[in-house]
């Protein structure tokens, strides 16, 4: 449970660096498969699995995870640090109806635009590509793109975009912040816990090395 916010163009050889690690966790899960349950190979597998989907995430630089009480406190920061502001989605959600994707059509559109259905570029309907892009359009959009991130877009695991721009904007905010407050480069945000204890949130640096990144690689999508 949590939020997943993933590059959007990641570089070519990190995209081949995961393929390569979903084929090994695919090959062993299938000796998994055809293991007796309760055997030693069928324990050994399980925990191969599991070490390589420990290892596939610590080396996939283009996601960041953060669990809904981080999240909550992420949004929180960027409002008291300027580097996002209270927004509302824009109006007109595309409708696919409206690109000629009847009812027949919904199930392969949904499966392409969101599942794992792969469509040859040479038969992929015209009307398909049309209204991925309007929302696509509509899930990046922001009413002030300049004023940092627009907060709904991590409220909610419904696909929205943060944009290159958006990274841009609240990493300059966030340093005139840093400038006008008189803290240090190196400045930990922190929060109190229950029993009063001061905590340091340390995935900090590694959030805002991530807004660097992702500035160069579409921004990012959360999921």
């Amino acid at each position: 449970m949590g939020f997943d916010m993933k590059w959007r163009t990641p570089p070519p050889e990190l995209v081949h660096a995961l393929d390569f690690a979903n084929a090994q966790i695919d090959a062993v899960r299938e000796q998994r498969d055809n293991a007796a349950p309760g055997s030693p190979e069928f324990a050994l597998s399980v925990d191969l699995i599991r070490s390589l989907l420990v290892q596939k995430t610590q080396n996939d630089s283009s996601q960041f995870h953060l669990n809904p009480w981080s999240m909550k406190w992420l949004v929180a920061f960027l409002l008291e640090t300027d580097m996002g502001y209270a927004s509302r989605p824009l109006s007109g959600t595309p409708v696919p109806s409206t690109y000629g994707i009847d009812a027949a059509d919904r199930n392969a559109f949904n499966d392409w635009l969101w599942g794992d259905l792969v469509l040859d570029a040479e038969f992929l309907p015209a009307k398909f590509v049309a209204c991925r892009d309007a929302i696509e359009t509509f899930l990046a959009s922001s009413e002030t793109p300049d004023e940092g991130i627009a907060l709904h877009k991590l409220a909610t695991t419904n696909g929205w975009i943060v944009t290159p721009a958006e990274c841009l904007s609240a990493l300059e905010r966030y340093d005139n912040w840093l400038l006008e407050t008189g803290r240090p480069e190196d400045f930990a945000p922190w929060y109190i816990e229950d029993d009063g204890s001061k905590q340091i949130v340390e995935w900090w640096d590694d959030f805002i090395e991530y807004l660097i990144e992702s500035a160069q690689h579409g921004g990012f999508v959360v999921n």
